[in-house]
């Protein structure tokens, strides 16, 4: 039952008006049916899928096939260097002459790098020159002669900021700077604009 359904007619009507309703208001449930079937949600129902979790361990349960296999299962033993043998002879087989590849033959006279056969003047070559003389057991080597400096610059005033005597022109003077220097300042002047508007006065 609503609260207006309670109250007499007229107090029904004058609580209707305040409310601003045309008329009684009536029940959202009315017209439904008495045992209403709820549906239920598919995720209630259990499981809709399962997965197998993966394995874990170095064993072999880990693997599809629950056991090891071998790369060479099924192939024959064979001695060591075997295949090597048989591959250096299929290469030999390949050759055209007995000796394999053969070389061929040096020029009857040089003409390389290093070599003169062909200038103008082959038999007034250049002989080689050393790029220093190597002293002999017992001689000296000759003295290093003094150089004179080519340029000469002034050396740096060492320092950082803060250090006197490090900067180009006169060194800054000392000023003093009072705590209440500011607050001195304005006394005075208020002072002294204190007597010039009494001597005009």
């Amino acid at each position: 039952y609503s609260f207006c359904t309670l109250l007499p007619q007229h107090k029904m009507t004058m609580q209707l008006e305040k409310m601003g309703m045309f008329g009684n208001p009536s029940y959202i449930s009315i017209g439904d049916e008495y045992d209403k079937k709820m549906i239920t949600n598919d995720r209630y129902k259990g499981k809709g899928f399962t997965t197998t979790p993966g394995r874990k361990g170095q064993g072999p349960e880990v693997t599809f096939d629950r056991r090891f296999k071998s790369i060479h299962e099924g192939d024959k033993y064979v001695d060591p260097g075997t295949h090597e043998k048989k591959y250096r002879l299929a290469q030999e087989k390949r050759k055209i002459t007995a000796d394999g590849f053969k070389y061929t033959s040096p020029g009857k006279k040089s003409c390389g790098s290093g070599n003169y056969f062909g200038c103008f003047n082959e038999q007034g070559f250049p002989k080689h020159e050393t790029e220093f003389e190597v002293t002999k057991r017992g001689e000296l080597p000759d003295r290093v002669k003094s150089v004179p400096k080519n340029i000469v610059t002034g050396v740096c005033k060492k320092g950082t900021f803060g250090i006197a005597d490090t900067c180009i022109g006169e060194p800054y003077k000392y000023q003093s700077d009072p705590y209440n220097a500011q607050h001195k300042r304005t006394i005075d002047e208020a002072r002294s604009a204190t007597q010039k508007h009494i001597r005009h006065c």
